[in-house]
């Protein structure tokens, strides 16, 4: 069983437009969704730094002593 298919109206999660997008449509969404994949690369470059992980463990260390201090006189 074969099916045509024209994969240029093909969306993915979402309903299928009522017309066909147009190139500059087409286009403005790559631009944008390459712009969204962009900002959380860097996000997930940050969060990986040694720096960052040192800061967080650091952190977290302080933040379960914080229960075994007593307070201060």
């Amino acid at each position: 069983m074969s099916t045509n298919l024209d994969t240029r109206n093909v969306t993915v999660g979402e309903a299928a437009p009522a017309e066909p997008r147009t190139e500059a449509q087409i286009t403005a969404d790559l631009e944008r969704q390459r712009a969204e994949l962009a900002a959380t690369i860097d996000q997930l470059y940050a969060r990986v730094q040694p720096a960052a992980l040192a800061q967080e463990a650091k952190d977290e260390a302080r933040a379960r002593s914080r229960p075994l201090r007593s307070p201060r006189r």
